[in-house]
């Protein structure tokens, strides 16, 4: 691990030559060790080519390192190298930076090792190791340094430096053994998010990822089961890859996704924006991810809250969180949606509907002032975090209520709503649900319509009537409060309310329903109803062409 103390403060103080003071070297993050791409000195370009400021800092780190610990590196060093070291004269000369640095072979990492005061130091054997590792860039050197950072006490430290080693070493070289040798040591130094910081850290080489994908299938069960999730969510959030599709690949990317959500809170927003944008949409994406720790919130709260995609995740989070009854965690994203945007719809809409009375696990909007409850309220089902419409009975009718709504759900026909779902609520009422996205018919929408639409919609509720009876049921009668109509279909005439429907024989169904349907045509068509004729008991299909062909016509 490379020494964190400042350079110059272990035996001589840096003086200042004439080139000036060399670049300090940048402190190893503690947190963004996945994420950060280290600097990388490369001393095969001439000589004659100045260092990048990336490189003076890469080279002056390295410097720090010899200048702290060359007494017992035993370097033997030329004036000029000793220049450089002390920190007299700043590198510029890749040539006699090279030469010093190649300084540092394998012949030298055995021999301090070997020496007995670094054999009994733990914490000492880390540091040179972590120092050593970045100049002699090697597959072995980096197994002993694994094996050193097991000892050392502060794992989280150890962790967040890794990303300045790892990314000098060649795995293409490595052997499916040696590869099985580095896992070993990650699994047994480090453990949760200290793990997955250094295996993330590792997979910034991407020598070291095509290496893993290679070794993958050698590896033992137990390695495989760990670090195989883990390289999953690297690929998909950091590397920026598809989500998988198959069920397999699915779980592996769930299941690393989960154990990275364990991390720390100031871990988790210390990654980039981008990255923390990718992985709070897998987060929100999964109900038991999103539901199960505060890992969801914590990463989609520390996006720019000026942003869309804040306020799109934030929505959508606050409705997982209805979904698995965390109100009160819900509630508190949605203050802070409109904290940042006040004019957010989909976050207005939701507060006033949890401001609306309960009825279970239903919001009903109250209705208008001096208007009764309708037949068919909107509401707001927190179970499913939906506006629907929703039926409410007394508690006397909760049998008949189940009853309907499981005939309702297993009723697929043309013009019937869809029946969500159905329960009691703790005070013994019952209620169904009914999909959303319509409006309670009302008559007097019809009073300025075309003669085309009011053509449609009695035809609508003609072929409703007919479809119903056809499948051996009869309602009691046909009233517009039973009724929807799709709010994006000026013609999606819907029968919502099936209260009262018993089983009949086709016939006698079909008999009951032509007599509900001269009803209905005094309805939908008004003035216009004198210009048809009037219905016999068997006419109610017939009916139904004539008026679709009326409509047609006057459509066109």
């Amino acid at each position: 691990m490379a020494d964190p103390s400042p350079p110059g403060r272990s035996g001589n103080h840096r003086r200042r030559g004439r080139g000036g003071k060399p670049p300090a070297p940048a402190p190893p993050s503690r947190h963004l060790a996945a994420i950060t791409a280290p600097s990388r000195v490369d001393l095969e370009r001439p000589v004659s080519e100045e260092f990048t400021p990336d490189e003076q800092r890469e080279v002056a780190q390295h410097l720090a390192f010899l200048r702290t610990h060359k007494a017992i590196l035993g370097l033997s060093l030329n004036a000029t190298e000793d220049l450089l070291v002390n920190g007299v004269r700043p590198p510029t000369d890749r040539g006699v930076v090279k030469h010093l640095l190649s300084k540092v072979d394998r012949k030298l990492v055995e021999r301090v090792l070997a020496r007995e005061a670094v054999q009994r130091d733990a914490a000492l054997r880390a540091r040179l190791l972590g120092g050593l590792v970045r100049l002699e860039p090697d597959p072995t050197v980096l197994l002993q340094y694994l094996e050193a950072l097991a000892h050392v006490a502060d794992k989280r430290e150890a962790a967040s430096a890794f990303h300045l080693t790892v990314d000098r070493i060649d795995f293409g070289r490595a052997t499916q053994t040696q590869m099985g040798l580095v896992l070993e040591v990650v699994a047994r130094t480090f453990e949760g998010h200290d793990r997955v910081q250094a295996l993330f850290g590792l997979l910034a080489s991407p020598t070291f990822e095509a290496a893993l994908d290679r070794s993958m299938d050698a590896l033992s069960p137990a390695l495989r089961a760990m670090f195989a999730p883990l390289q999953m969510a690297h690929r998909v959030v950091l590397r920026k890859g598809e989500s998988p599709r198959d069920p397999a690949s699915r779980a592996l990317l769930d299941e690393g996704i989960a154990t990275w959500l364990k991390a720390p809170d100031p871990v988790l927003r210390s990654y980039s924006a981008a990255v923390r944008e990718r992985l709070a949409r897998v987060a929100v994406d999964d109900v038991a991810l999103a539901t199960s720790s505060r890992a969801a919130r914590v990463l989609v709260e520390s996006l720019p809250h000026a942003s869309p995609t804040f306020a799109t995740l934030a929505v959508e989070l606050v409705d997982r969180l209805l979904a698995a009854s965390q109100d009160d965690a819900a509630r508190s994203t949605l203050q802070a949606v409109l904290a940042a945007q006040p004019s957010c719809q989909g976050a207005l809409r939701r507060r006033e509907a949890l401001g609306w009375a309960r009825v279970g696990r239903l919001a009903l909007m109250p209705p208008a002032q001096g208007q009764k409850p309708p037949r068919l309220a909107r509401a707001f089902w927190l179970d499913r975090a939906a506006f629907v419409l929703a039926r409410v009975g007394r508690r006397d009718d909760a049998a008949r209520f189940a009853s309907e709504a499981e005939l309702q759900q297993r009723l697929v026909l043309p013009g019937v709503a869809t029946c969500l779902g159905a329960g009691v609520a703790p005070d013994g009422r019952p209620y169904v649900v009914l999909e959303g996205g319509a409006r309670p018919f009302e008559p007097s929408s019809l009073a300025r319509a075309p003669l085309g639409d009011r053509l449609a919609i009695a035809a609508q509720g003609a072929r409703i009537l007919h479809a119903v009876a056809a499948a051996g049921l009869a309602l009691p009668d046909f009233d517009a409060a039973r009724l929807t109509l799709d709010r994006n279909a000026p013609h999606g005439l819907r029968l919502a309310d099936l209260d009262g429907v018993v089983a009949r024989a086709p016939a006698e169904a079909h008999a009951a329903h032509a007599r509900l349907a001269r009803a209905w045509l005094d309805v939908a068509l008004g003035p216009h109803r004198a210009s048809l004729p009037r219905l016999g008991g068997d006419e109610l299909a017939a009916l139904v062409v004539e008026l679709a062909l009326r409509a047609a016509r006057a459509i066109d």
